[in-house]
């Protein structure tokens, strides 16, 4: 028996399970579980990855004002080169 998991209509995997016993030991009531269950795994993988797109964006917002406050705060072009490196670095 098994069930896709699928993101905005898109396959991503699947739930599979499997009675070595028997051909027929699941219901269509187990069906429907384990699609459900699918949904809810897929909605999770969904969040996570929302939230780790949020986690980077942030880190990137937070390296350019980083860079904003040090070029507004020196002059000498050769050590804010070195710091938007050290601070680039960082993000990947």
């Amino acid at each position: 028996m098994g069930a896709p998991i699928a993101m905005q209509g898109e396959p991503i995997g699947a739930l599979i399970v499997q009675d070595m016993n028997h051909e027929h030991a699941f219901s269509e009531e187990n069906m429907h579980f384990l699609s459900a269950l699918g949904n809810q795994v897929a909605g999770v993988i969904y969040n996570v990855r929302l939230l780790e797109e949020s986690r980077r964006h942030t880190f990137q917002l937070e390296t350019a004002a980083q860079i904003a406050r040090d070029i507004s705060g020196s002059l000498n072009l050769d050590e804010l080169l070195k710091k938007a490196v050290r601070l680039h670095l960082r993000t990947i």
